[in-house]
């Protein structure tokens, strides 16, 4: 999530464009959505981690360029998923896998993940974004979509590889650091998507007065 964030904006900034804060936060886990599909018999890592399926994708890009930078997010992924294993990038017209084994855990993950955080926090800082996702936005309420997406995918994933989530997020002291550091990403989008739902409510609120007042017309009295 957090290397597709600083992978965004870096390329926001290149061709002058702007993406919303939660979708440079989201696009960098969408490869990941074959953990969804996992009861359909197609496996993590696979299809959706293809160059080749988002290839496509470059059609829209070039009428809607202001979502290039979406774009770049998505690819992204498979780059850093090859710094831990290898990628299938070529299917389905090649099973040829590129990419390193550091593996998951790993000290090179720990690092990378950890440092990506950290400079992400430092970027979002900087940029305003961490204002505006703690700000009674409206636009807040957005983040809760890749809150809802993290979360979603690791309780797939905990399934789907048969671990017990708690006991394997702190099974040793790399996992431990990342997780706490999800837990405090995770934490933070959910109290960004909390101040969206106060925007909401206050606008319900106000609403029905500003409306009372434009059918009122009130006038000022005038003096005898």
């Amino acid at each position: 999530m957090v290397l597709g964030y600083l992978v965004v904006r870096l390329v926001d900034r290149v061709c002058g464009t702007r993406t919303s804060t939660w979708l440079a936060l989201t696009v960098g886990m969408v490869p990941d959505i074959d953990l969804a599909f996992a009861w359909f018999g197609i496996e993590h890592h696979t299809y959706t981690h293809s160059l080749l399926l988002w290839l496509p994708l470059l059609v829209f890009v070039y009428w809607r360029k202001e979502y290039f930078a979406a774009y770049v997010g998505i690819l992204q992924h498979m780059l850093d998923d090859m710094l831990v294993g290898p990628v299938p990038i070529l299917l389905p017209l090649s099973p040829l896998q590129v990419g390193f084994a550091f593996g998951v855990p790993s000290i090179v993950d720990t690092i990378l993940e950890l440092s990506a955080l950290l400079v992400a926090a430092s970027v979002a800082y900087l940029n305003g974004d961490m204002r505006k996702m703690l700000s009674i936005s409206k636009s807040s309420v957005m983040n809760f979509i890749p809150l809802f997406i993290i979360s979603s995918s690791t309780l797939i994933a905990s399934r789907e590889f048969k671990v017990v989530l708690l006991d394997y997020a702190f099974s040793s002291k790399q996992l431990t650091l990342i997780s706490a550091a999800h837990i405090v990403l995770a934490g933070f989008l959910g109290l960004s998507g909390v101040r969206g739902i106060q925007a909401l409510t206050h606008h319900k609120k106000t609403s029905p007065r500003r409306s009372g007042l434009r059918r009122g017309h009130p006038t000022r009295a005038r003096g005898g």
